[in-house]
């Protein structure tokens, strides 16, 4: 950190699975060491990348700001490791005071997704996604080259420190909105099936309780994370980072889409090529055997 004047500490485990040290040391941990290290070499700032997650869960009946309370770790449900580590992670981000920048995002996409997009994009292609509710309900997807455009503007502006700052879109897109063009992007059926969201909570909760007993290190099909975010209904405010930071979002959601599965695609492609080309016998190296002595 010696020698840095503005340091981007984006680092986390993300994802809605695995054991809590994971997240505990990774992204509560990590936090304070990375924070710490920066004040004692004169950092001049840190940029935090949090998440509304801090928010905890909410039916999208208020406006949320950055002044709105932020959900105490005991009320995150049972598993939701991500918002409890998030949670304490911004907790100790605040201990250093004016150091520190927050800016707290919505559910990311584009190119370098490996988490949340690509598992939607399997479950879509082998049939076994369903719309949570009639699908009505609006999604704050924002572009991760909006939320680094955000990051570099919150990280330079003078009276920010110390500030946080909600980074995420209005909500362009409802579920509906958003499986279609998936669907349509990947040529497959649009979505006809519906389950109710109380029980696709239900089911999510016994797929977990299963997991968690046979000690899965892959996350299931769906848990009550995923659930919660795509059947939710939330409202975010982002007038401070517009008012202060001159943000808003310019990556379209059909635009984003497009290009995020264009990456995934490619990227898949190359992994399998590279598994293909890794088993070939003729790939496989040949030794010589060693004389000694």
């Amino acid at each position: 950190m010696k020698g840095a004047a503005i340091v981007y500490h984006t680092a986390a485990k993300v994802g809605d699975w695995g054991p809590w040290p994971e997240f505990q040391t990774c992204t509560v941990e990590g936090t304070r060491n990375v924070l710490t290290a920066c004040k004692e070499a004169g950092v001049g700032r840190v940029l935090y990348v949090s998440s509304i997650s801090v928010y905890g869960r909410h039916d999208g009946t208020d406006l949320l700001t950055e002044d709105s309370p932020l959900a105490p770790f005991e009320s995150q449900q049972k598993w939701d490791y991500y918002g409890r580590s998030k949670i304490l992670a911004e907790a100790t981000a605040r201990e250093f005071g004016p150091l520190v920048t927050t800016v707290r995002p919505s559910w990311c996409y584009g190119p370098g997704d490996r988490t949340g997009l690509p598992r939607l994009v399997q479950n879509l292609r082998k049939g076994r996604a369903k719309l949570v509710g009639d699908g009505s309900n609006v999604l704050n997807l924002v572009h991760a080259a909006d939320v680094a455009a955000g990051c570099a503007l919150a990280a330079n502006y003078p009276a920010a420190a110390g500030r946080s700052y909600n980074l995420t879109s209005a909500g362009e897109v409802t579920q509906k909105q958003l499986m279609d063009l998936l669907c349509d992007a990947l040529d497959v059926p649009r979505l006809t099936g519906r389950v109710s969201y109380r029980l696709a909570m239900r089911g999510a909760l016994f797929v977990e309780i299963i997991g968690r007993l046979i000690q899965k290190k892959d996350p299931p099909r769906y848990t009550r994370r995923v659930i919660y975010v795509m059947g939710r209904t939330t409202r975010y405010s982002t007038e401070r980072a517009t008012a202060e930071l001159g943000w808003r979002p310019k990556r379209g959601i059909e635009e984003g889409i497009r290009e995020a599965l264009a990456w995934y695609l490619e990227e898949k492609q190359n992994r399998q090529r590279d598994r293909v080309e890794n088993d070939s016998p003729r790939s496989a190296k040949t030794y010589e055997p060693r004389v000694t002595g």
